[in-house]
């Protein structure tokens, strides 16, 4: 299942690269495309929401939520690097990596996890009220990008075709690799991730890479309204 779903990954990543080569996009759209219509909000809506169909694959979602975020700060920002400069600091790229909050949060409950280490009643206590902080903050974020007045003007419209690829396509393209892998059962999450609206860390991103804020505000508010009936659609397959 892991290596199904980093191939996956990395197959979108360079397919949509090379199509953006095709179509001669300019270099901020083209960045823009590339990482809005794979790396989605697999964490601060996708975990909730699938835990709640399937609280049994908290573990399972902690592993896919590390695969798209590992992909995303490995060949994701690779590919924003050379973009930006036309040359890769691998060391910016293992520094991306080994920083990132939620790759080391899995990390540290991997490892106590797999050591059988628990932690204090009152720690333990203080992290499970923080993790249950984190799901009614980001509904706050995603709600000041939702007030924003959109305008119907090109980049509106990229944004369109952003949240389509996002909300069909990258599911599809899921369902269609676990009907050749016969791999139903365990894939449902996996799907049901790929599903998820464009990430809010797409706009972080793009105050240091060279993309298009505007359309990516753009495809987070839009493709957050349509998920509400998109992700409804398709759970509703596997229940």
């Amino acid at each position: 299942m892991v290596l199904i779903n980093i191939a996956i990954l990395i197959g979108i990543i360079l397919i949509t690269t090379l199509v953006t080569k095709i179509l001669k996009l300019k270099k901020e759209l083209a960045l823009t495309y590339i990482f809005c219509t794979f790396f989605g909000n697999v964490a601060y809506i996708g975990f909730p929401f699938i835990f709640d169909l399937y609280p049994q694959t908290a573990s399972e979602l902690s592993i896919l939520i590390a695969i798209h975020v590992g992909v995303a700060f490995t060949l994701g920002v690779f590919i924003l690097e050379y973009y930006k400069s036309n040359t890769v600091n691998i060391l910016h790229v293992i520094k991306k990596i080994i920083t990132n909050p939620l790759l080391i949060a899995i990390a540290l409950g991997s490892i106590c996890f797999a050591l059988g280490i628990t932690l204090p009643h009152s720690i333990d206590r203080t992290i499970e009220m923080i993790a249950g902080s984190a799901s009614p903050v980001v509904l706050i974020a995603i709600g000041l990008f939702m007030a924003k007045k959109i305008e119907f003007d090109s980049d509106f419209w990229h944004a369109v075709t952003i949240s389509g690829i996002k909300l069909v396509i990258m599911p599809s393209v899921f369902i269609l690799a676990t009907l050749l892998t016969k791999t139903a059962g365990s894939m449902i999450p996996s799907i049901i991730e790929a599903a998820m609206p464009v990430a809010l860390t797409n706009f972080a991103l793009a105050e240091i890479y060279p993309m298009k804020k505007k359309i990516i505000a753009d495809a987070i508010i839009i493709s957050t309204w349509i998920s509400i009936i998109s992700l409804t659609v398709l759970s509703s397959f596997f229940i």
